[in-house]
């Protein structure tokens, strides 16, 4: 921070700040344009198109009136030698200003110039201890022709101040022209209120409401494990998402009937959708909550940052119905509604297994006073042609939905971590699960599949499971899923109800089988009959036999004995494994013998204790 500013004050920082300089680099890149150390995906950016004849002198009082106002916009955020991070507000502070003159050229190349200056301003990061964190750049394409860059950090504003920001600038822009018809600007709030109002909050109960609220969660939900934090080497990529006018339509009508907000539905099926992909009941995934108090008056209208990043923990169990999934989270969201200020790195210390998600789901939900910055800018003599917002997350995803009759969803996606491919399949289960809450809300979360129909047949139809370019898995089954549980051991390899078992987990649940049915015949040459409902012990029954060397005839928990004992005397099997005594008792004899019900069954109370 320049020494030549004395402080006007020293604030606190709120929960996002704390978690944005947890993700930033604070170290110095020098100061000049083109500077790098990786992608600052917190560096935000408003691009006006603007029509008119422009004072470039009154533009630049006018970004000072701003900063006079909101102080907190002068901030610097600084960390080393402190026990807590703060931020120091200088007594001043000189907005950084570039005007480039692009009149002379021909078109194409304003274009290209112009797309040159946008991606420098995308890699000139910010450094956090020298403030001012906003600069502007103009672009003058003729004289009445006008590009107005406005780039901040993250940690001076959110999306909802944006609009307030360039309201205000605009207003204070025709005031300083003189123009007769400049509106008043409005009273300010200090942002400091905010900070105040955090400092009372009763942190203890908010505390206990979140150690409740995370306790189910047993491993983080992360669909890119690979990733390395806030350093990301180039800018995410969008996918835009479909949603049909009958499907919104169909979850509006759902949504009212069972009194479940937007943002409620959106976040079930994200949930539903992880808990398919990850074969979890419980999973987690980030959201952001505008943190603008209802009881802090004029807190709409304040500009600073306010939003926090908090977790959503969705239970979709494959046996539950997806409204009552929907319904129970909204349910367990409204007893954390008072306690929404705390911050995501207390959350996660809360939890005690390290990151909890690593995808974002954001459901915007303020609006845009447009007609308020229209006349800011036409009292002024300036027409607004377009304006373009530009953000970014350090998340392998970010899924942002824009409601209303025609919903926009972006899935944007981290290049560096995950392919097209695993991105575009990602969407379309998302937008799937959508589909089948609007149209069938009470089928359970089990049966939504997560394939088209013309990905099913492809799959089915032609073989062709592998997505294009993979190599043929080789090897035999217990070899390749030996890979599988030294390649991550943890993962969750299968679900049953409730209940999930890891890689490591079934390895060792399918050696037990194996011990016991080699200990009864099972080996290369013979078969071993299984007759088990579907359920985590039939797969591990499964991979027994296959480690034995031995195959496996399946048959129906429910078939009638008449039934299956032809096939049991063709098969000629060693030995068989059901589920209890009772069920073996029913079963003939494994060699298909009439008169020795029972005879050569294992059950499930046979296996080894575990080590």
């Amino acid at each position: 921070m320049s020494a030549d500013h004395g402080l006007e004050d020293i604030l606190p920082l709120a929960p996002l700040q704390e978690g944005l300089l947890f993700h930033a680099d604070l170290s110095d890149t020098g100061g000049a344009p083109g500077a790098t150390l990786g992608l600052d995906v917190y560096t935000m950016r408003l691009v006006f198109r603007l029509d008119g004849d422009l004072d470039t002198t009154a533009l630049r009082r006018a970004t000072d009136t701003v900063l006079d106002r909101h102080p907190h916009l002068r901030a610097a955020f600084l960390q080393e030698g402190l026990d807590r991070p703060v931020q120091a507000i200088p007594r001043a502070a000189e907005v950084p200003w570039r005007e480039i003159d692009l009149r002379g050229a021909a078109p194409d190349r304003q274009r290209a110039e112009e797309q040159r200056i946008l991606d420098e301003e995308r890699g000139h990061r910010f450094d956090l201890t020298r403030p001012p964190l906003l600069r502007l750049t103009l672009l003058r394409h003729g004289d009445q022709d006008h590009t107005l860059i406005l780039t901040a950090h993250h940690i001076l504003l959110d999306g909802w101040s944006v609009p307030l920001l360039g309201k205000e600038l605009f207003t204070a822009y025709a005031q300083h022209t003189k123009a007769p018809a400049a509106p008043a600007l409005p009273a300010v709030r200090p942002y400091r209120d905010f900070l105040a109002w955090l400092a009372a909050q009763d942190r203890p109960a908010a505390t206990s409401a979140w150690r409740e609220a995370l306790a189910p969660l047993t491993a983080p939900t992360l669909l890119a494990p690979a990733a390395a934090g806030a350093v990301v080497p180039e800018p995410p990529v969008q996918l835009d998402l479909r949603l049909s006018a009958p499907t919104g339509a169909a979850l509006g009508a759902f949504a009212a009937a069972r009194r479940l907000t937007t943002a409620t539905v959106h976040q079930a099926a994200w949930g539903i959708a992880l808990a398919r992909l990850t074969g979890r009941a419980y999973v987690a995934f980030g959201t952001t909550v505008s943190g603008r108090p209802a009881d802090l008056d004029g807190a709409e209208s304040m500009i600073g940052l306010f939003i926090n990043t908090l977790p959503v923990v969705v239970h979709a169990p494959p046996r539950a119905p997806l409204a009552d999934i929907a319904t129970t989270l909204q349910a367990g969201r409204t007893k954390l509604l008072g306690h929404e200020h705390l911050g995501l790195p207390d959350l996660q210390q809360l939890a005690g297994i390290g990151e909890l998600f690593d995808t974002l789901l954001v459901v915007e939900n303020f609006g845009v006073d447009t007609r308020g910055l229209a006349d800011a800018q036409a009292a002024g003599g300036l027409t607004v042609r377009s304006v373009r917002g530009e953000d970014a997350t350090h998340y392998p995803v970010t899924v942002v939905v824009h409601p209303g009759p025609e919903t926009r969803i972006a899935l944007r996606y981290r290049p560096d971590l995950l392919t097209a491919d695993r991105a575009r399949a990602l969407g379309a289960a998302y937008v799937r699960v959508l589909e089948i809450l609007a149209t069938a809300p009470t089928a359970p979360a089990g049966t939504v599949e997560l394939l088209t129909a013309q990905d099913r047949r492809r799959v089915l139809d032609d073989g062709e499971a592998l997505a294009p370019g993979a190599e043929e898995p080789t090897g035999s089954i217990p070899g390749r899923f030996a890979r599988a549980v030294a390649l991550d051991p943890d993962a969750t390899a299968v679900t049953d109800g409730d209940r999930a078992l890891s890689y490591r987990e079934l390895d060792a649940l399918s050696d037990r089988m194996a011990h016991l049915l080699s200990a009864h015949g099972a080996g290369p040459g013979t078969f071993v009959a299984l007759s088990l409902e579907p359920s985590a012990e039939q797969v591990g029954a499964i991979l027994g036999v296959l480690k034995t060397g031995a195959a496996y005839l399946p048959l129906p928990a429910d078939a009638p004995a008449d039934r299956i004992r032809p096939q049991l005397a063709s098969a000629r099997t060693v030995t068989g494994l059901t589920t209890t005594p009772r069920q073996r008792d029913g079963l003939p004899a494994t060699d298909g013998a009439a008169d020795r019900p029972g005879a050569g069954w294992l059950t499930l109370d046979d296996l080894p204790a575990a080590a």
